[in-house]
């Protein structure tokens, strides 16, 4: 796939946070079976006040092309796989082009 269907996930977390500790070994699983996507661990801290859509931690972002396509509270590991199961079968259903022009048309 081109540079425009790459997929990068985004967790947002706090060193603080009980849930966000909890499921690190299984986010790192995660990313150790979908070497195809980035992830990216950003560390927010004290800051969620001013990232307004951060209600609660761990939160993630899953981007596609350079656009937001999902933002989840994930309290537990599954949540992110179906996330990320979601978004790679309808890809691979309508592919990247057609995504891309569709996720546009709902902005």
């Amino acid at each position: 796939r081109g540079q425009s269907s790459k997929q990068v996930v985004v967790k947002y977390t706090s060193p603080i946070c009980a849930h966000c500790l909890k499921l690190l070994p299984y986010f790192v699983g995660v990313t150790e079976r979908h070497q195809n996507t980035s992830f990216i661990i950003a560390d927010i801290g004290g800051m969620t006040r001013s990232i307004r859509w951060v209600q609660r931690l761990p939160t993630f972002e899953i981007r596609r092309g350079g656009r937001t396509v999902d933002r989840f509270v994930g309290l537990e590991g599954t949540t992110l796989t179906d996330h990320m199961w979601l978004w790679n079968e309808r890809l691979d259903q309508v592919g990247d082009r057609r995504f891309l022009e569709e996720s546009r048309m709902s902005e």
